[in-house]
């Protein structure tokens, strides 16, 4: 986890989940909600406001995890373009 910086490079306490994985045996046991209560925990404790992550648009199960545990779309919308 890095403290991230806002928009064109402003200060903003932020942190980033890049990845966050549950071995198969153990889905449904709740694992994931405990891992992200204690990162939330531990970031709070460093004076971290928000937490941002990526999914992609056809992961819904990865989105279905993420927004029953509070996130929401972020006021951003990611652009890319592939070079050729």
């Amino acid at each position: 986890m890095a403290r991230g910086c806002g928009d064109f490079g402003g200060p903003e306490p932020f942190a980033i989940v890049d990845t966050i994985g549950v071995d198969p045996d153990l889905e449904g046991r709740r694992v994931g909600k405990a891992l992200l209560a204690q990162l939330e925990a531990n970031l709070k404790g460093i004076g971290i406001e928000t937490i941002r992550t990526e999914v992609e648009w056809k992961q819904l199960p990865m989105i279905g995890f993420f927004a029953s545990h509070g996130f929401r779309p972020a006021p951003a919308i990611c652009l890319e373009k592939k070079i050729e």
